[in-house]
């Protein structure tokens, strides 16, 4: 179920930005059937990507103009084309990992319908990026589960670290210290009928 985030994360990865599967996931609406055609595409374009989705032939991608893209296999699966020659392709499949297909091989599981023109053709997902690629505010970011990203965002943020700690130690001090100053202005001013100590409750304290 998770081939569809798989390649998207692939083809991201390819372009030099990452994101964690767990996000892909979310973004991609994976479901209990998995993931559609329209929810990568909807995801891609959330992380700034131009996304085409075609059906071409086996002729028109054997340019190899649309790598590396994603395409729909087996009318149930979806993979990453990254390369071709003349006698092979060359994918990257989330479940087998990196695989080459002959030609015939690979149309035996790709193609699934006719284009336009009545020619045998399959569906290609082509991904771009834009100049939004990467720059979208989420909060989702590579290695943000380990100690390592931990440990550089405390030291690039020192400063500010260092203030909140000190501001945390002044108020812990002034949550110690306000019980002895209220028992100072009960036992010197109250209790001992001294307005001035009322009136002046931080001169007894500290005297």
């Amino acid at each position: 179920m998770d081939c569809g985030p798989a390649c998207l994360k692939m083809i991201v990865g390819y372009y030099g930005c990452e994101y964690s599967l767990e996000y892909l996931r979310k973004i991609t609406a994976v479901g209990r059937n998995g993931v559609s055609m329209l929810g990568l595409k909807k995801a891609a374009e959330l992380i700034g990507m131009k996304v085409q989705v075609m059906r071409i032939t086996p002729q028109l991608f054997s340019k190899g103009e649309f790598f590396p893209c994603i395409v729909y296999w087996d009318q149930k699966h979806f993979i990453v084309v990254y390369k071709c020659d003349n006698k092979r392709i060359y994918v990257a499949d989330p479940g087998l990992g990196r695989l080459s297909y002959t030609w015939s091989e690979f149309n035996e599981h790709w193609l699934n319908g006719i284009d336009r023109g009545g020619n045998p053709s399959g569906i290609v997902m082509s991904l771009r990026p834009t100049e939004h690629f990467g720059k979208s505010n989420i909060e989702v970011t590579p290695n943000r589960n380990n100690l390592r990203f931990l440990w550089t965002y405390l030291k690039q943020q020192r400063v500010a670290f260092v203030k909140l700690l000190f501001a945390l130690f002044i108020a812990s001090a002034i949550q110690l210290l306000f019980p002895f100053l209220t028992q100072a202005i009960v036992d010197k001013g109250i209790n001992g009928k001294n307005r001035h100590s009322c009136k002046y409750p931080w001169h007894n304290f500290v005297v």
